[in-house]
């Protein structure tokens, strides 16, 4: 009994720091697991959070009724309005925002302002011969514009007062009279005492007005349009739609027209009945196309409104647009980040919860990258059993139940080792 009794002492001796080893070994791998994991998950989280609106491209689509020039000034308060989201950036040039908006054709805004720039360098240049001829083009880029609906009153009278001044410099009277007329009919930033500011009175005065048209024969033009329908403005003066018949007086006049599907204008020297034909400049075809997209869209209802939506911010490569649709109703889009389809999340009254609405929406996206909106919710119940989910990653339980098995082959290769030591006490 007492050899046996001590053999069996020593062999728990020597079990008990394998099994201890063993199992601080199985414990800090699982603590170093579990801490990897956690790590793992605060870097994604990270991840996310860089990952959160460096910007969000931000489109603007006007669908109201009406003329732009009624639309507008609603719409550029939305967009000052919506600058206090410094996520949101609008997205394209001014040609893009004009064609959502439905009020195309700022190719010819942009180009008479190009013009109106340069008019100013020869002005300052002493050039007067330049500024008159650089301002012919821009005044007839400015008309067309004006006629298709952007108020280019401003810019218009920029250049008639370049003109007016070059002209009484160069004691040129008639020019400098027509270009006082100009001003007056444009009648923006004149005075109370009928002057534009930048004119002295005593200058002013040398070219008073006159009616100088009220004892001419006015004779008729016919004013046609390709294709037809557009608004004709003469001087800067809407008069109708063509095709019509007007009777203007003799000498030159600005004739433009302009409708959503074009504008054109041009000098027209008036000597007696004709006809004054012009083709209206569209835009390129790639601006064509997008304004039958928002045309459709604006027409579309239901699902077909839902997928001319998803497609047209595909085709802008917008994250967020807000749709003016009616008064104090915007309808707010969002491309979910990681998704490949637009969708529909609210209305909101003004710019500042239209904003919100949609970063709340790219927020949630961004952390909860595997939820699909489009596929429903599971509910736990008795037929599917479904678990809660973890966020310690698989390799982790792998790690701890590997370590026991270290631990527990440990045991085993000791005990059916034969290197041990064994004590036997033998009686004399």
């Amino acid at each position: 009994m007492v050899p046996q009794r001590v053999f069996q002492t020593i062999r728990r001796i020597r079990i008990l720091p394998i099994v201890f080893v063993a199992s601080a070994a199985a414990v800090c791998l699982a603590f170093s697991g579990s801490a990897a994991a956690q790590s793992e998950v605060a870097s994604d989280e990270r991840e996310i959070d860089s990952d959160l609106f460096r910007v969000a491209d931000t489109v603007i689509i006007d669908l109201r009724p009406g003329d732009d020039g009624v639309r507008a000034p609603s719409r550029e308060a939305f967009v000052e309005a919506l600058g206090e989201h410094g996520e949101l950036r609008l997205s394209g040039g001014l040609e893009l925002r004009r064609t959502l908006a439905r009020s195309p054709h700022s190719a010819i805004l942009e180009q008479g302002r190009v013009a109106l720039a340069s008019v100013a360098m020869a002005y300052s240049a002493l050039d007067c011969p330049g500024t008159f001829t650089r301002s012919d083009r821009a005044i007839l880029d400015l008309a067309a514009a004006g006629a298709s609906g952007i108020d280019t009153a401003t810019e218009l009278r920029t250049a008639y007062l370049y003109r007016f001044l070059c002209a009484h410099r160069a004691s040129d009277s008639d020019s400098a009279m027509a270009a006082a007329n100009m001003l007056r009919t444009l009648a923006t930033g004149i005075g109370e005492d009928g002057r534009p500011k930048e004119i002295s009175e005593a200058t002013w005065q040398t070219y008073p007005e006159v009616d100088a048209q009220s004892s001419q024969v006015r004779v008729p033009v016919d004013v046609e349009s390709v294709p037809e329908g557009a608004t004709i403005w003469v001087d800067f003066e809407e008069r109708g739609q063509a095709p019509t018949r007007l009777f203007l007086s003799a000498g030159e006049h600005i004739v433009a027209l302009g409708s959503p599907k074009g504008a054109v204008s041009q000098r027209v020297t008036v000597t007696g009945p004709g006809t004054v034909k012009l083709p209206l400049h569209q835009g390129s075809q790639q601006w064509q196309g997008m304004a039958q997209s928002v045309e459709a869209l604006r027409v579309a209802v239901g699902d077909e409104r839902d997928i001319a939506m998803r497609d047209l911010m595909a085709a802008v490569e917008a994250q967020v647009a807000f749709v003016m649709r009616e008064p104090g109703r915007i309808a707010v889009w969002v491309l979910p980040l990681r998704k490949t389809a637009s969708q529909h999340v609210g209305h909101a009254p003004n710019a500042s919860i239209a904003g919100s609405l949609a970063l709340q929406a790219l927020t949630e996206s961004a952390r909860e990258p595997g939820l699909d909106p489009n596929m429903p919710l599971l509910r736990e119940d008795d037929a599917t059993k479904v678990g809660s989910t973890s966020n310690r990653r698989w390799w982790v339980y792998g790690v701890v139940l590997g370590a026991a098995a270290v631990g527990a082959g440990l045991i085993i290769s000791q005990d059916l080792s034969e290197d041990r030591q064994r004590i036997e006490v033998s009686l004399p």
